[in-house]
């Protein structure tokens, strides 16, 4: 299991991003943003190796105005030596990468303009992607789009855009549940009538989903051996009613967090406490 977070990396020295407004994005200031924003994944992935965290987001913005005419550079040529360092970087350490474009690329609307401009958009990441070396499971995270008053009308125009765009980008691409308009459920649909894979955001399902969906139900396996950060989070994400969690462990010990946290607060927990031992595992023999 890797976890990974969507957020900037504030806690690393060096590793913020810089940005530019279009009215100053000057060849030489674009080189200089991109330079500066290379420079500053370094220490990010570093902070990732060292705090083993193995996913991580790039933002959109490391290449300023990638999809756009504004931006006439060959940065993949100009930076290439960099962006290669890069990605070996992440391999050794395997960190797995992925991006997610935002909110104005939508490529199920129905302005053909915009669909456009979101194929030129997706074709940058991938690109970047690319640069880097990373194989397809380096992933393009992208919402639906609009429902613009007809989902079913919606989610078909994506299904007819996703079939154009070019190998190089639907190799990376997935799509996401959102928290307002497209359900776990309408991308399930959209994923198995494309092709193109889906990942699954549970905090937008506790806020999107029908009345309907099926309760929220999470195994963690072997949760003793898990950040303790991490198990808390999930408990967080299914504070809702129905939600059923089932922890498997082998705590080291009564001092182990887990053992405290859980086990001997059960009741108050209002857990279900199994204690298993070698005689409860049918697949063994006797000599063992």
């Amino acid at each position: 299991m890797n976890i990974g977070y969507a957020s900037k990396t504030l806690a690393a020295p060096g590793a913020r991003m810089q940005s530019v407004v279009q009215r100053l994005a000057t060849p030489d200031r674009l080189a200089q943003v991109i330079d500066g924003n290379l420079c500053a994944l370094d220490p990010a992935l570093g902070y990732q190796a060292k705090n083993g965290i193995h996913l991580f987001p790039i933002s959109s913005d490391v290449i300023p105005f990638g999809s756009s005419p504004v931006n006439a550079l060959d940065w993949m040529r100009d930076f290439e030596p960099h962006l290669a360092a890069l990605g070996r970087k992440a391999r050794r350490h395997g960190i797995r990468l992925s991006m997610h474009p935002g909110q104005y690329t939508v490529l199920n609307s129905p302005d053909a303009d915009v669909v456009e401009r979101a194929k030129l958009d997706l074709a940058y990441h991938a690109a970047f992607l690319d640069a880097l070396g990373m194989d397809a499971s380096g992933k393009i995270v992208l919402h639906v789009g609009g429902a613009y008053g007809d989902k079913p009308r919606a989610l078909e125009r994506f299904a007819n855009a996703y079939a154009t765009l070019p190998l190089a980008v639907r190799r990376r691409l997935v799509i996401e549940n959102d928290d307002r308009l497209f359900t776990a459920q309408d991308v399930l649909a959209l994923s198995r009538a494309t092709g193109a894979p889906m990942v699954f955001d549970t905090l937008h399902h506790e806020l999107n989903r029908e009345s309907d969906a099926p309760d929220w139900r999470v195994l963690l396996d072997e949760a003793a051996l898990m950040p303790r950060s991490f198990v808390e989070q999930a408990v967080a994400r299914c504070s809702v009613a129905g939600s059923r969690l089932w922890f498997n462990c082998n705590p080291e010990g009564p001092g182990h967090w887990f053992y405290n946290g859980w086990i001997t607060k059960k009741h108050e927990r209002r857990a279900l406490y199994l204690h298993f031992t070698m005689e409860d595992n049918p697949s063994l023999t006797p000599e063992i």
